[in-house]
């Protein structure tokens, strides 16, 4: 039986930086697909299967959302499991014994889509984290989809109704993360401080929790570049942000 695992985490949590570290020790990423090209905010490349990427799109559309709006449920139909089983067979067929992983911060609202294709599969997750005050931070800096055209004259930081909606998803990607996790879903999370600052020892967890090459991990964290850790914070995080947190830090790969 082929294993995968499905990389999630709201936008700008370090998901691109997670898969090069994954590739770099020997996960299958991309299954001969044409992957997702690199923008000014992630130039290295998003590190995203567009055949993943454009099937979540249709399945999130076809339920009345946008990854920056969430549907109520997630619904598909045949023609989408379809699609989705097409191509885990293509993972399966080319992965040559690795473990297939595919990224996507969508895959945290489409998960029970790819558990209903993956049924037969080991399927885990490898949820990425990162302190709200970093992500709304990092969401001001490549200012686009959140913002309103009409309120591009306003200095992104006092646009109250962007910085609400940016925390809103941080909340809302997380729960669901956590949700996945406390129902039984075989998984862990990565933090991205501990990428950043530890990035050997985090690999290493890696390899060890999910069976990657532990050969690889000093020149699979060479891919990794602090000096772009560019908001960093250490401010408290409000109450309710603090029990979401806390609890995905039962969840550790270096727990």
């Amino acid at each position: 039986m082929s294993s995968f695992m499905c990389v999630m985490g709201v936008g700008r949590s370090g998901t691109s930086m997670t898969m090069q570290v994954i590739e770099g020790l020997g996960g299958h990423v991309n299954a001969g697909r044409q992957m997702k090209r690199g923008s000014k905010t992630n130039p290295r490349g998003f590190y995203e299967n567009m055949a993943t990427h454009n099937l979540n799109v249709q399945v999130l559309g076809f339920s009345g959302g946008m990854w920056h709006r969430p549907p109520r449920f997630v619904i598909w139909n045949h023609d989408h499991l379809l699609c989705g089983q097409q191509i885990a067979s293509g993972y399966e067929s080319s992965s040559q014994g690795r473990m297939s992983v595919w990224k996507d911060p969508r895959n945290t609202l489409t998960f029970p889509f790819w558990r209903s294709v993956l049924r037969d599969h080991s399927l885990h997750i490898l949820g990425c984290v990162r302190s709200p005050w970093e992500v709304v931070a990092s969401f001001q800096n490549c200012d686009g989809v959140l913002r309103k055209r009409s309120k591009r004259f306003i200095p992104v930081e006092e646009d109250s109704e962007f910085n609400e909606q940016a925390w809103s998803l941080w909340y809302y990607y997380n729960r669901r993360l956590l949700h996945y996790l406390d129902t039984g879903v075989p998984g862990a999370v990565v933090f991205h401080a501990e990428l950043m600052s530890a990035p050997v020892e985090t690999a290493t967890v890696l390899c060890r929790r999910f069976g990657f090459d532990a050969g690889s991990v000093e020149k699979a964290c060479e891919s990794i570049r602090p000096e772009l850790w560019r908001h960093r914070e250490s401010r408290e995080l409000p109450e309710e942000a603090q029990e979401v947190w806390q609890r995905l830090q039962e969840y550790s790969i270096a727990a």
